[in-house]
């Protein structure tokens, strides 16, 4: 399974990359699982569990690699939407799809339908948390 080859990986090669963008940002395996446990949690604690729908409304960066491995983490199925779609067309993945939560950013929270659970996963709050 993925969660273990992960752990395995994280295990031999800690202080390893395992997520780098373009920028130079990035986290090693040890941050990197440290993370998507965390994320994971709160995604639990907010009810998302096995074959939860989460929307994942972010640009390609960190935050969403470790979004998506916390939804899996945490049993949920993520839907992708990439926050560059028209603004109807991403309200109707989001209806359609129905997802128990939605992860997105401080920036694009407001382009949303307003009657979304959201984890907004920059927002002090969040970074609090995970």
């Amino acid at each position: 399974d993925l969660a273990g080859l992960l752990a395995r990986q994280a295990g031999r090669t800690p202080e390893a990359a395992a997520v780098l963008t373009d920028t130079g940002a990035g986290l090693s395996y040890a941050e990197f699982t440290a993370r998507v446990a965390r994320v994971a949690a709160v995604l639990r604690s907010r009810g998302v569990g096995v074959e939860s729908r989460v929307g994942v409304v972010l640009p390609r960066s960190v935050d969403s690699v470790v979004a998506v491995w916390a939804v899996w983490t945490a049993g949920g199925v993520y839907v992708p939407v990439d926050p560059e779609y028209p603004a109807e067309r991403i309200a109707y993945v989001l209806k359609d799809s129905t997802p128990a939560l939605v992860i997105t950013t401080e920036d694009l929270v407001g382009s949303l339908p307003a009657d979304l659970d959201t984890l907004v996963i920059d927002s002090e709050p969040a970074r609090a948390e995970i």
